[in-house]
């Protein structure tokens, strides 16, 4: 068995092996862990001196990079569980996909009531709309409060303008300012 192996064997792992390093996923991850498994397991009948750490950064390496960079994060030991990183990456990226393509056929049928209620309807357009007047009464030189021409002796006579308040202090016996008298206690 071991000369027909020598014969014909060398080249089915010589080949398997440049498969495998090769390996790139063009499909599904269920495909491509197929034909890595495949390759893995016809790789091992030639040479069992390859760890899992081997098999593992090849898998990796051959996957597409938004499933890879995801499943690398995760540090996986074996391939199975290198496997079931990709496959759950794919599902959340394709989600992800599902989601935005949604979202734009949405955007794609609205736009307009869109544009209108952004800059109409809501909050945000109550502070665009403070703000476009604010800017409109310092540029054309107006009183912010009440609109009226600006110069110095216009605060004094805009009824609109908040006034200043006083508040008064009330005084009572505990309020007594500190002497050296207080402190010491002498009388």
């Amino acid at each position: 068995m071991t000369a027909v192996e020598q014969k014909f064997g060398v080249h089915d792992y010589r080949d398997a092996m440049e498969e495998l390093l090769g390996l790139k996923q063009t499909s599904s991850v269920e495909d491509y862990a197929l034909a890595f498994e495949n390759l893995q397991f016809e790789i091992s009948m030639h040479n069992d001196g390859f760890d899992d750490t081997f098999f593992v950064s090849q898998f990796v390496k051959g996957l597409r990079t938004d499933i890879g960079t995801g499943v690398l994060a995760h540090i996986p030991k074996t391939v199975d569980e290198a496997i079931l990183l990709a496959k759950q990456q794919q599902q959340v990226l394709d989600k992800g996909k599902q989601h935005w393509s949604e979202s734009s056929t949405q955007s794609r049928v609205q736009p307009s009531t869109q544009k209108y209620e952004g800059k109409t309807g809501g909050q945000q357009s109550s502070l665009w709309k403070e703000r476009q007047t604010l800017n409109y009464k310092k540029a054309n030189n107006l009183c912010y409060y009440c609109g009226d021409k600006f110069d110095r002796a216009h605060v004094a006579v805009c009824t609109q303008r908040p006034k200043a308040e006083a508040n008064a202090m009330v005084v009572n016996d505990l309020d007594t300012s500190l002497t050296n008298e207080v402190i010491v206690g002498t009388p």
